[in-house]
């Protein structure tokens, strides 16, 4: 798996976990009505665009450095496990019902 593909599986379940954590501390129940991404996501969906990537470990470290309410224990095992989890990547059939 190429570092493109395990920072876009990181990007999206972070993003779906963080979309899950703002819906759950809503009150009543009004739909969600703005959805903060996770800083930590973002920093995943921003090598996206890049050229040319960083090494994984320089982004591993940018990630757990980042405060995020969403993930505050967030550390490096954790990067490597959301990277090769591919459930919430919608371009890829892996895994899916």
């Amino acid at each position: 798996m190429n570092n493109r593909m395990k920072c876009q599986n990181a990007a999206f379940r972070l993003q779906a976990e963080a979309y899950k954590h703002q819906n759950d501390n809503r009150s009543g129940r009004k739909p969600l009505r703005q959805f903060n991404p996770c800083p930590k996501g973002l920093i995943y969906s921003g090598e996206l665009r890049l050229v040319e990537s960083r090494p994984m470990s320089l982004i591993w470290n940018e990630v757990v450095l980042t405060p995020c309410e969403c993930h505050p224990n967030f550390t490096t095992d954790n990067c490597i496990e959301y990277e090769h989890d591919t459930t919430h990547n919608p371009y890829l059939k892996v895994n899916r019902p």
